[in-house]
């Protein structure tokens, strides 16, 4: 309820998701529920843009409690951009709308860094059950597709 009504005032006011954009963060890497913080994450972004939000994860991934490097690769799954297309015939054809394109190739440019992040984590885990938790959690970074344009295309 309280993650909704916050999604919900950032989409009326994007300027306060700038403002308090640290503290966002630490909600969101808190939230071990991936289909609960999704909606929050994507309203952050609508405010502030993929970049931003995608690096505070990676420095959450690098210098994050273990709670929050968790956190970090569930935020990161929900914060991927996806490619979108105008119809099934663009899909076939490869041809995602351009700004979902250029989002695309900019948050696969930063996948080094979320890897590299993440192996560190791994490596500076003494506890062989994190540890395993975490190789998992950072090795799943999947490719996400969606069909039809997203509203603000």
């Amino acid at each position: 309820m309280k993650r909704g009504a916050l999604a919900t005032h950032l989409r009326d006011h994007p300027a306060e998701a700038r403002i308090h954009l640290p503290a966002l963060m630490d909600i969101v890497v808190h939230d071990l529920n991936p289909s609960f913080n999704e909606i929050l994450i994507r309203r952050i972004v609508a405010a502030v843009g993929h970049r931003p939000v995608h690096e505070g994860i990676i420095e959450r991934l690098e210098r994050g409690t273990f709670a929050e490097q968790v956190g970090a690769t569930y935020a990161w799954y929900s914060a991927q951009p996806g490619r979108h297309y105008l119809s099934s015939t663009a899909f076939q054809r490869g041809e995602p709308t351009p700004r979902s394109a250029l989002r695309y190739t900019e948050w696969q440019e930063l996948l080094p860094r979320y890897r590299e992040a993440g192996r560190r984590a791994v490596a500076r885990c003494g506890d062989p059950e994190r540890r395993a938790c975490l190789s998992e959690l950072t090795a799943n970074s999947s490719e996400i597709v969606s069909i039809g344009t997203p509203p603000d295309e």
